[in-house]
């Protein structure tokens, strides 16, 4: 279904750059929720072949700084439009120690030769993939084949969107104006907060089959859990924090299990506090539902901790967290079941008090 959807859109898109568009029709980057995007999401370890039949995992780049999984495609004129300022800025970034990964989404006959002889012209040193079996794909969550990835060395997602926003749908310009990902990757080198971090990127629309593989939807406290509590609840539910019981480990995530799933299915703040809205408690957005569910399965139906190397190291500050769109206070990161500590009185922050 994928190859068929988006053959079509190729089609419909090599038609409309070639003609003189409308102002109405001109479509470029534009600014999309971050946390229900997979901003501070957990990607899980994929395994890959390139192009040239050499094997490889998306942890064999643990020790760069960042690794920037870029999809692409010699099939789609957006992608091959974007190939050279890629190519420029895996150059420049390489050294800096900046990893780099292609991706071509889109696996129809022919697209491996041609995706190899693009590669080759473009100089891209990074692996070359035809993902085939779409695990890459899902895995980040791509819509199109100009999304572009920015992840940190626990595979973190830390930005999604367009290279930048010289090209799009029915217009170019002669020089970007935003320079999406070099701004992203900036930011993350020198410590500071990613600004923005989520765009939808104008390409080609992607359209995947039903998943395949039910392991790469297996969630655990670390990969998944650990992030959303993190990113939603912490902020009250920690020591000093207003919060009648702590969230930042395991343990005690998993005895106030059914509370969770009460407060973000109800909407409820049960803290005789003011009511708050229900799409604040947590700012899940469409993740709610999943999140309810699988913190069930997670704590209740067997499944344990899972592997903590797959944490992020390194909680987001203050100022990175508002910049995502997240209500969170930095801690350090969720170590394995402990002693849950007493709570102090305090003063809820912000209205988010689930």
């Amino acid at each position: 279904m994928k190859t068929l959807v988006s053959a079509v859109s190729l089609t419909i898109l090599a038609v409309h750059l070639s003609a003189v568009p409308s102002a109405s029709f001109k479509q470029g980057p534009r600014p999309i929720d971050a946390p229900a995007n997979g901003i501070g999401r957990w990607v899980p370890d994929i395994a890959f072949v390139t192009v040239e039949g050499k094997k490889g995992r998306l942890s064999d780049f643990k020790r760069k700084k960042a690794l920037v999984v870029a999809f692409t495609g010699a099939s789609c004129p957006l992608s091959k439009r974007f190939a050279p300022t890629l190519a420029a800025i895996e150059k420049a970034y390489g050294p800096k120690g900046v990893a780099f990964v292609f991706v071509d989404p889109i696996a129809v006959k022919g697209a491996k030769e041609d995706l190899r002889e693009m590669a080759g012209e473009q100089g891209f040193e990074g692996p070359v993939i035809l993902d085939e079996d779409e695990s890459l794909t899902r895995a980040l969550g791509a819509r199109t084949t100009t999304d572009t990835f920015v992840l940190d060395s626990a595979r973190t997602v830390l930005y999604r969107g367009p290279v930048d926003d010289q090209y799009g749908i029915g217009y170019q310009l002669d020089q970007p104006r935003r320079q999406y990902l070099k701004e992203a990757l900036d930011a993350h080198l020198t410590g500071k907060p990613i600004q923005s971090t989520a765009f939808w990127a104008p390409g080609c629309e992607l359209d995947l089959s039903p998943a395949k593989d039910p392991k790469q939807q297996v969630w655990t406290y670390h990969n998944r859990i650990s992030r959303i509590l993190e990113a939603n609840c912490v902020e009250c539910h920690r020591e000093g924090g207003v919060g009648p019981f702590g969230l930042e480990h395991y343990d005690e995530a998993k005895e106030n299990a059914g509370m969770i799933r009460k407060v973000v299915s109800e909407g409820i703040c049960p803290l005789g506090l003011p009511p708050t809205h229900p799409k604040d408690i947590p700012r899940l957005g469409p993740m709610t539902v999943p999140f309810v569910h699988r913190t069930k399965q997670t704590f209740l139906h067997g499944s344990k901790t899972g592997n903590r190397k797959e944490t992020r190291r390194t909680p987001p500050s203050p100022e990175s967290a508002k910049a995502n769109g997240q209500s969170v206070r930095p801690t350090q990161s969720f170590p394995s079941p402990r002693k849950s500590r007493s709570r102090q009185p305090g003063k809820c922050p912000t209205s988010t008090c689930g």
